[in-house]
């Protein structure tokens, strides 16, 4: 596998494990379940940060200003010890400013915990990502923001891309700069991915009217409905009720797409979601706009270096996380691209899905 240096050694290990074993869907449930070694807060944090861990309550206290001290040195304590993870954006963005993180150390603490750095297209993002980078309080941040002219209704219409945004971003450093630059670009905002929605549309599309059918007769075209039942539900069972559902169920299930949110993220309701777009990667077998196909004479190693890269690359350039080999759905993404033969990348995903939520192929 060419060098990835992005790898920490566990991550590199558990991709080398993928790479080089063959598999059974058994094995990868068991593996999930009991084996994997999934990245906690504390690790993510020590990447980040190797101060004293209790400057994070007394950061907090200043940001939180209604909240008990109590409350939140009970929460910091969670976190660290990871009985759970904050999930919030806005929480995490609070957790930077607390713990003094500049611009780049804030954005790849995100990148690890919210799956994507700071979208530099959103004006909350822009704000908070300069005020970090010229060493400003939350508070001023906060300020900032609700000073700017709000979004109008024809926001992010230019279809501009976070890259024309950011390579503007880069000089700026005070606050007169700032407040020009957003001036500047304000016709290209807009607090949705555009790129990210680029790949959705081009995924969806396939599969509502697919003229290379992956599954489906050629001259038959398909509702969103269809699409999700078809492509994307894998059994995964959307009962609301999760008390007597396994952790592993739970992370799986969480961020699970249905009909509605896909609609949502079709008519620009919603944001694409990083878990979308890998489950489209995975269905329409990571086909991409003007591919000239895979070479037939790559060996299964070979075709699951190809689509780790090319995956990599498209979170990318959508402004998401890498694939994260220590994550439970990550992991699960990446063994499905260990393909051979005729098997497809969703069959390996429905294989493991079946035995993690005990259902049957429909």
């Amino acid at each position: 596998m060419r060098t990835d240096h992005n790898l920490t050694v566990l991550s590199k290990n558990e991709i080398d494990r993928l790479m080089l074993q063959n598999v059974s869907a058994d094995a990868a449930y068991r593996y999930l379940s009991e084996g994997l070694q999934i990245r906690g807060f504390s690790e993510i944090l020590s990447q980040y940060y190797d101060g004293d861990k209790s400057a994070l309550v007394d950061g907090l206290c200043k940001i939180e200003k209604g909240l008990h001290r109590d409350s939140i040195a009970r929460k910091v304590r969670d976190w660290l010890s990871d009985k759970y993870m904050p999930s919030e954006r806005d929480e995490l963005i609070k957790i930077c400013f607390a713990l003094g993180f500049g611009e780049r150390q804030a954005n790849g603490f995100l990148s690890m915990t919210a799956e994507g750095g700071f979208h530099l297209r959103n004006p909350d993002e822009l704000a908070y990502a300069y005020c970090l980078r010229t060493g400003k309080s939350y508070d001023e941040a906060v300020s900032l923001i609700a000073a700017l002219k709000p979004l109008g209704a024809t926001a992010g219409k230019s279809f501009a891309m976070t890259k024309t945004v950011a390579d503007a971003f880069q000089g700026v450093y005070d606050d007169s700069a700032f407040h020009s630059f957003y001036a500047e670009q304000y016709d290209n905002l807009g607090k949705l991915h555009n790129t990210a929605y680029s790949r959705f549309i081009f995924f969806l599309d396939m599969l509502i009217d697919p003229s290379n059918p992956l599954y489906a007769e050629a001259d038959k075209k398909y509702s969103v409905d269809e699409v999700v039942e078809l492509y994307l539900r894998m059994n995964v069972p959307f009962d609301k009720r999760t008390a007597k559902m396994t952790l592993l169920q739970k992370t799986i299930r969480k961020y699970w797409p249905n009909a509605t949110s896909i609609v949502k993220m079709r008519n620009r309701d919603e944001d694409v979601t990083r878990r979308v777009l890998l489950l489209l990667y995975l269905v329409t077998e990571g086909a991409a706009p003007d591919d000239g196909g895979y070479d037939e004479e790559l060996s299964e190693r070979e075709l699951f270096d190809e689509h780790y890269w090319r995956l990599n690359s498209m979170l990318h350039d959508c402004g998401m996380s890498r694939l994260d080999p220590r994550s439970v759905f990550d992991w699960l993404v990446l063994y499905c691209l260990k393909i051979g033969g005729d098997e497809a990348m969703s069959e390996r995903m429905l294989s493991v899905l079946n035995l993690i939520f005990k259902t049957e192929t429909i």
